[in-house]
């Protein structure tokens, strides 16, 4: 596994900017394009946050391998992986609906266990989480953590992804023992509200979660003092690719997380 040098620059600043300069863009292009069929304004808000996030990183001279949501470039020389959904929650932004964040975070070695740092910018309101390996993470710069404390299933509030090719004989324990279940249709928000305290646990048992979406703020979670699973399987090194997908059951605590992978367990 080939590891490259990603201390030259200051990532984090880096990837807050480029979050930042995705946030004014696609804001100026929703207010210019308000009457537009949701799949053509779609395309075009993916497209403005993709090509603002490559005109960023060639302005300042960076050379970068970007995967993203959007599509794959080598941008000047090539070098450490930046992975990016430059909108997860496309659909809802473009229906004016909280929320739809940008997520941007940079590898030395193409997988998950390479990350140096992270942002995931909300679209709406401009808040901004970040992470920077061994450091911790922060919502608007002030330090986040998971909560530690479990107080039961009934007591925990869950976000579900329940949109496409969804099994429900998998959620069927889940949803006789869980009151609060959410869906909000962005799975980097759900996680980064697992690392503010605000849920306890996400949960995707499709099997089509992408690295793109997720890689940024697994990583703050993970930062944040939280856990999550691919699969079922405790080998969280994803690879950083477009075509990288999972299970995905992220928690506050491993108690939750347990018992979480065994209510959904495809086996029982």
């Amino acid at each position: 596994m080939v590891e490259l040098q990603v201390s030259s620059i200051n990532w984090l600043k880096f990837l807050s900017n480029a979050a930042e300069r995705i946030y004014n863009k696609v804001n100026e292009a929703k207010l210019q394009n308000p009457d537009l069929e949701m799949q053509l304004f779609k395309n075009i808000l993916d497209k403005v946050a993709q090509n603002t996030l490559i005109d960023y990183i060639t302005q300042n001279q960076a050379s970068i391998n970007l995967v993203s949501e959007e599509g794959n470039l080598t941008i000047n020389k090539g070098g450490p992986t930046i992975i990016a959904d430059p909108i997860d929650g496309t659909t809802n932004f473009s229906r004016n609906l909280t929320h739809a964040m940008t997520c941007l975070a940079i590898s030395k070695n193409n997988y998950f266990s390479g990350i140096h740092a992270a942002v995931v910018m909300d679209l709406f309101t401009g808040e901004i989480y970040k992470a920077e390996k061994g450091k911790g993470s922060t919502l608007d710069d002030k330090k986040i953590l998971v909560n530690n404390h479990y107080y039961g299933l009934s007591n925990s509030l869950i976000s579900i992804d329940l949109s496409k090719n969804i099994e429900f004989n998998r959620l069927n324990g889940l949803l006789k023992s869980a009151r609060y279940i959410r869906m909000m249709g962005s799975s980097a928000a759900d996680v980064c509200y697992i690392a503010s305290r605000t849920f306890d646990a996400h949960i995707d048992v499709r099997g089509t979660a992408r690295a793109t979406d997720l890689a940024a703020a697994l990583f703050i979670l993970i930062e944040a003092g939280g856990v999550f699973c691919l699969n079922s399987n405790n080998n969280i090194d994803m690879p950083l690719t477009r075509d990288s997908t999972f299970e995905i059951i992220a928690a506050s605590n491993l108690t939750l997380l347990d018992e979480l992978k065994k209510l959904t367990n495809d086996e029982e």
